[in-house]
């Protein structure tokens, strides 16, 4: 598999048990419709990287629940205002990883492989919060 992001020999780890086959998730963007910009890992958009995980910073972040999409939209306003639903197809798409957090517990990070547009997946249901 070629990712489109340069990743580690270990990232992501796709023998684990956390990836997540096909299945319908939400992505926070910043444009209506979404935009290249809005899928732009952090890694590439942060200069100050110390407290970042590399790994999972050069993935995209997608939830699988929509309320938890509008949670980080209330609490990190700056990712944008919008959120799409995708369906990624394991293999095909990338890698979907488990990772959750305090505030995100279905947050999933997603590798896209080198021929993936983003746009064109994450373009079926738009919320406005």
């Amino acid at each position: 598999m070629e990712f489109k992001n340069e990743l580690s020999s270990d990232c992501p780890d796709i023998n684990v048990q956390d990836i997540i086959e096909d299945k319908i998730f939400f992505r926070v963007t910043k444009n209506s419709p979404p935009s290249d910009e809005d899928f732009i890992p952090v890694w590439f958009l942060r200069k100050n990287k110390r407290n970042l995980n590399e790994c999972m910073s050069k993935g995209l972040s997608i939830s699988e629940e929509i309320k938890d999409a509008k949670v980080l939209i209330e609490t990190l306003p700056n990712l944008g205002e919008y959120i799409y639903s995708g369906k990624v197809i394991y293999q095909k798409d990338g890698i979907v990883k488990k990772t959750p957090s305090r505030r995100n517990p279905s947050h999933r990070t997603w590798y896209p492989l080198v021929n993936t547009d983003e746009k064109i997946i994450f373009n079926k249901f738009k919320v406005k919060v």
